[in-house]
């Protein structure tokens, strides 16, 4: 499954969104990948979610596979769609 998803804080993918991602993408057992521009990170790694750097209306793209991949995309859909600020 794959959806494309607007990150809306203010502050774009810092620490706080960046962990409960990571968090909530853990708790899968499917795989979860995260691109932004041309890099593709382990969406279930903070450091890594980090290192994108995604502003704040950035756009990244969520790759999910696994038997969950409708319900884990649900949930972090929530997560970038909130304001953490």
């Amino acid at each position: 499954m794959i959806k494309e998803i607007r990150v809306v804080n203010r502050k774009g993918l810092h620490a706080r969104p960046a962990t409960l991602f990571a968090e909530t993408a853990s708790k899968y057992s499917g795989e979860v990948k995260v691109s932004f521009e041309s890099k593709t990170v382990n969406g279930k790694s903070l450091i890594t979610l980090m290192s994108l750097a995604v502003p704040r209306d950035g756009e990244v793209t969520v790759t999910i596979n696994g038997d969950e991949a409708e319900a884990v995309m649900s949930e972090l859909s929530g997560v970038l769609g909130k304001n953490y600020d």
